[in-house]
């Protein structure tokens, strides 16, 4: 999936991470597997903020006045699907993480708050997290969401990503080509814009960007200390992830993850230019380097507050 996005708040460092829920919808159905993925970091860390687990990360949810539940959005709107518009609280931080549920399979959260230049496209540019209902055995999905990621520039050294075998890459392709806008695009480039960068794929609703390389990263290399790509981080996907369920399949060996050519993400092989490929199973706890990642920038100071 992708390497630790909810926990460096926009790299802001603070000791802790500071969260609410778009609405009373997304709190009654996500406030029980988001404190449990918040406690696996916890215990995969050794314990609570402390000299002796050597980190100082803490997490909370913003309440009003006597205690009550705050939710960050005034004149919520939910739509079909994935949308919904949200007015930011101005009582609310702008750079509070804002937990909303879907009715959809998809799970997907942004890095940071990254203001916008339009006070109109604000809301587009919060720190989101979107979840939708797992079940028990699936909780590794909110502590993959619940992490802080960068996707690495050199994603490509290691492993192999086919950007059309995602579930809506053909509808968001065939917008893109119906948009006048890109009439004058070969055909070649508008895919490749549509797997590569993020705004083009923003605006054809495709899912694909937590895939996407970060460009930019390398101009941040503080973000990936510890050197060696993790292929065990609870941040990688595994080779089904974003697929449509018709073409994944745990017995048929036609099928990803049995046929690594069918998946959407896998290891680089031995084959040419790495083909087929090894197909990646679901990351269940943080690794070493996440915890190490955590430690790094949480250190423990008995100077700093542990609470919001």
């Amino acid at each position: 999936m992708h390497v630790l996005a909810f926990l460096l708040t926009a790299l802001s460092f603070v000791p802790h991470v500071l969260a609410a829920f778009v609405d009373a919808i997304s709190k009654g159905r996500l406030q029980l597997n988001i404190e449990n993925a918040m406690q696996a970091w916890i215990n995969a860390l050794g314990g609570p903020a402390s000299s002796a687990t050597g980190h100082n990360l803490v997490f909370a949810e913003i309440q009003g006045q006597r205690a009550q539940a705050k939710f960050c959005c005034a004149n919520y709107m939910r739509f079909p699907g994935p949308g919904y518009r949200c007015t930011w609280d101005p009582e609310v931080d702008n750079d509070v993480l804002a937990f909303h549920w879907l009715a959809s399979e998809d799970q997907a959260s942004t890095l940071g708050y990254r203001p916008a230049s339009n006070p109109d496209d604000d809301n587009y540019n919060r720190h989101h997290m979107h979840l939708s209902d797992i079940r028990p055995e699936d909780l590794y999905k909110i502590i993959h969401e619940a992490s802080l990621w960068v996707i690495r520039p050199d994603r490509d050294q290691y492993l192999i990503y086919r950007c059309e075998k995602i579930r809506n890459f053909w509808p968001s392709l065939n917008r893109a080509h119906a948009d006048p806008a890109n009439q004058f695009i070969a055909d070649w480039e508008v895919r490749y814009k549509l797997c590569n960068e993020p705004n083009f794929a923003y605006r054809y609703e495709f899912i694909g960007t937590g895939w996407m390389e970060d460009s930019a990263a390398q101009t941040r290399p503080n973000l990936h200390p510890f050197g060696a790509f993790d292929l065990q981080s609870i941040m990688m996907y595994d080779s089904t992830a974003g697929m449509d369920n018709a073409f994944t399949s745990g017995i048929d060996p036609t099928k990803c993850p049995g046929n690594p050519a069918e998946c959407a993400l896998v290891k680089r092989g031995n084959g040419p230019n790495g083909e087929p490929g090894v197909s990646l199973a679901p990351i269940l706890i943080p690794s070493a380097g996440d915890l190490a990642f955590i430690r790094e920038f949480y250190p423990w100071s008995a100077n700093i507050p542990i609470g919001p």
